[in-house]
């Protein structure tokens, strides 16, 4: 988006947050204080241009060349010579995360994190719980910061996942090849026994999937009832099976590995915790599945690397998941539904009924196949 001052055109990031009217009030006078804000008083609105983020303030310092070294050395106090290195943006989620590339001239790169204040604590028990780190493959923490909600990974070079299916193995691994050695890897990190990590809870999985139609009711409102209808199928699924438990990366897809000489390496684990492994397997499916609906990549490939993943997974683990992958990637592909939206594509609407029709057909195969059958 491009941000108009006077005759000059900037271009900026911009996030809207809209506020209760009560807590409006209360805490407008403090904003009104932020020159870069915009503030629409009549719908409790306030809108910031990147990179001003009420959740995330140490991401300006971060950014800005001169304050960057004084910030960078509350979280690398050991490494002088990355304080004033040029930072790439990566990925910013307004109100929760900030990812960045630290690249030092002639030095190995770093990745920054910043985190909302909600996400930020369970990200660092993540980030130290793997003891087994090293032979996992897992980038390693490099440092620290609590007071900016900042933390420092080494960076893995290489070829994730999707890129690898995406150019069909022609600068790297073939898909097969590579879909293989990412399951053989999923089953090594749920084979270990971390400290600290939080539980995903079987009453949270069931509170994100009513939330999440109520949510895809407001923005998309001729949509909702389905949504409604399909969670409570879920709901009902899920409520019916069996506990089991381990360590799990709790946001896995394919763009979470990498690729480098034949191994793969999981990164990401922000979102780690003691779970169900069929979630990882599921939600893995989801992304290509969600993929292939969006005319990323065909339903052939699509089928064909998630079967091959979940085929080397069993060979590794002890865990046998298969049976119960069509439930979990339904609530992965329901999970997602909100992207087409948040990604301003013009064929949202469209693309998002074809998600709910894909959850809809999975839940309307033979009940074994779901693994948690329904009387």
């Amino acid at each position: 988006m491009a941000y108009s001052s006077g005759e000059t055109w900037i271009p900026a990031s911009v996030h809207a947050v809209a506020w209760r009217r009560k807590l409006w009030d209360r805490a407008r006078p403090a904003r009104a204080a932020e020159a870069t804000g915009i503030f629409l008083d009549d719908w409790a609105v306030s809108v910031s241009l990147y990179p001003d983020d009420a959740e995330l303030p140490s991401l300006r310092l971060l950014v800005d060349a001169d304050e960057r070294p004084r910030a960078l050395r509350s979280v690398l106090p050991d490494r002088p010579d990355f304080w004033s290195a040029p930072l790439g943006d990566l990925r910013h989620k307004p109100q929760q995360r900030y990812v960045g590339k630290l690249m030092p001239p002639g030095g190995p790169a770093v990745v920054l994190k910043i985190y909302g204040e909600r996400y930020y604590q369970d990200a660092r028990t993540a980030a130290s719980a793997f003891a087994a780190a090293e032979s996992l493959g897992l980038n390693p923490l490099l440092g620290q910061s609590d007071a900016h909600r900042t933390l420092a990974f080494a960076w893995i070079q290489g070829q994730t996942l999707s890129e690898t299916i995406a150019d069909q193995g022609i600068a790297g691994a073939s898909p097969v090849d590579a879909a293989s050695a990412a399951g053989a890897a999923l089953a090594e990190l749920h084979r270990q026994v971390p400290n600290g990590l939080p539980r995903r809870t079987r009453e949270k999985a069931v509170a994100e999937l009513r939330a999440l139609a109520v949510d895809l009711g407001a923005f998309c409102p001729h949509l909702g009832r389905w949504a409604a209808g399909l969670a409570g199928r879920l709901v009902t699924h899920l409520a019916g099976a069996p506990v089991l438990t381990c360590a799990i990366h709790g946001d896995f897809d394919a763009s979470q590995v990498v690729l480098r000489n034949g191994a793969a390496r999981i990164i990401d684990l922000d979102h780690a915790a003691l779970g169900d492994p069929a979630h990882d397997l599921g939600r893995f499916g989801a992304h290509l599945t969600t993929a292939a609906l969006h005319g990323d990549l065909t339903d052939d490939t699509a089928d064909m690397v998630t079967a091959t993943l979940v085929d080397a997974y069993e060979r590794s683990s002890a865990y046998r998941v298969a049976d119960r992958i069509d439930l979990h990637t339904a609530i992965g592909i329901f999970h997602r539904l909100h992207e087409p939206f948040r990604s301003h594509v013009p064929d949202w609407p469209e693309r998002t009924e074809a998600m709910l029709a894909r959850v809809q057909a999975i839940l309307d195969r033979p009940k074994q196949r779901l693994a948690y059958p329904v009387s």
